[in-house]
């Protein structure tokens, strides 16, 4: 018995040494798996570092927004083309102004027409905008501003073939309102739009008449002054 275990131990020895200096071969190539990873990503991360990013970004440019100065821009501007046109009338005072312009510009970003600025001076269309806006400064153009009805500022009023689709006072907090009717109104065909339009001026000619039928009714019953 103490023969056969003296020799048992030196059957372990010998094969503990021959795994020492022959290693099993899976567990060389793992170590040789593992450095040929270390090394061979090494470039790749490299490659990586320089190359360009690509990622998902808006569109580049900035909202094109028309200044209206004058009868004749606003003119002009309406009559362009057949697209939903839509006017922010403005004073540079007013802070709700100011305010309801971020978000104004904000639109035009996502659905207007988008410009870049050549190095002399002229500006070059990178996208065309599904709506075309523009702004008019109330102080400057104070008769023609009445004129359109204009009474509160901000204001906003939307126009397609140059006529009057819909017209709203709209300041900073009522954005939520701009936006679920500028939906409305482009989820709209063109025929569409000019039936809005002609309705709509039907009921403010009809409102016209009203009110100057009260004032004749008024101005007979009043009495006269002493």
């Amino acid at each position: 018995m103490i023969r056969f275990t003296f020799m048992l131990l030196i059957v372990t020895n010998l094969a503990y040494g021959f795994m020492i200096d022959h290693p099993v071969q899976g567990a060389t190539r793992i170590r040789d798996t593992r450095a040929f990873v270390a090394t061979a990503s090494r470039p790749l991360v490299e490659e990586a570092a320089q190359a360009p990013v690509i990622i998902n970004q808006p569109a580049t440019g900035k909202p094109k927004i028309t200044q209206l100065k004058s009868t004749e821009d606003y003119r002009n501007f309406i009559e362009e083309d057949d697209r939903l046109c839509m006017i922010k009338f403005y004073a540079p005072y007013c802070k709700s102004c100011q305010k309801f312009g971020q978000q104004y510009s904000r639109i035009g970003k996502e659905i207007g027409e988008l410009t870049i600025r050549n190095k002399d001076g002229s500006e070059t269309t990178v996208r065309e905008g599904e709506v075309r806006m523009a702004e008019m400064e109330y102080g400057s153009n104070k008769e023609l501003c009445k004129s359109l009805g204009i009474t509160k500022l901000p204001s906003i009023q939307f126009y397609s073939k140059a006529k009057l689709v819909e017209s709203f006072s709209c300041g900073p907090r009522k954005i939520g309102m701009l936006l679920e009717r500028l939906s409305r109104l482009r989820s709209m065909t063109p025929a569409e739009l000019e039936f809005e339009a002609d309705m709509n001026q039907g009921i403010a000619l009809g409102d016209s008449v009203l009110e100057s039928l009260n004032i004749e009714i008024i101005s007979e019953t009043a009495l006269p002054s002493c």
